[in-house]
């Protein structure tokens, strides 16, 4: 039987940029709230002083997708980018930003939250599915919450979060 064993390295998170560099890496369908997740941080964008970015990387319904893109485009949501399609080599990725970001109510297993902190990545997800049994260097917030997710966005900045690495060892 699969244990999951935690191991503690206290690593701190590099310090933050002037311009956090946030990321999405899934896929791209209603139940990963993705909407959500883009009119949070366009209401952050409004109402703060927070100089970010947020790139938006997967595939899923193209419907789905048009209407995203076609969301911030109408609202002039420039710090948004989207890259549709496969994404390979997550961790060469992953190095590249700040900060990833999830909105899954109901994920089961997260391998990009676990590539993210052994990639010494910052997490904000939602306390749901298996992501609260993963790591306590994650930032949760409640999940749904849009509120308490431009909160803890806003945590973030000048922080550094002790990391908490964690493997699958079968015995």
């Amino acid at each position: 039987q699969p244990t999951l064993v935690k191991h503690t390295y206290n690593l701190k998170v590099k310090e933050l940029p002037a311009r956090i560099k946030f990321v999405y890496i899934g896929s791209l369908y209603e139940k990963k709230k993705i909407y959500e997740l883009i009119a949070s941080f366009q209401k952050i964008n409004n109402s703060s002083d927070l100089n970010f970015s947020l790139n938006i990387f997967g595939d899923g319904n193209k419907e789905y997708i048009d209407s995203l893109v076609n969301f911030t485009k109408t609202k002039c949501m420039d710090f948004i980018k989207f890259d549709i399609g496969y994404v390979d080599n997550t961790p060469s990725l992953l190095s590249e930003f700040d900060v990833l970001i999830t909105g899954s109510l109901n994920e089961g297993f997260g391998r990009i939250v676990v590539e993210a902190i052994k990639s010494n990545v910052i997490v904000v997800a939602p306390k749901s599915g298996a992501f609260s049994e993963l790591s306590s260097s994650i930032i949760f917030y409640n999940s749904d919450d849009w509120n308490d997710f431009s909160d803890k966005i806003h945590s973030i900045r000048g922080r550094g979060v002790d990391v908490v690495k964690a493997r699958i060892k079968c015995e």
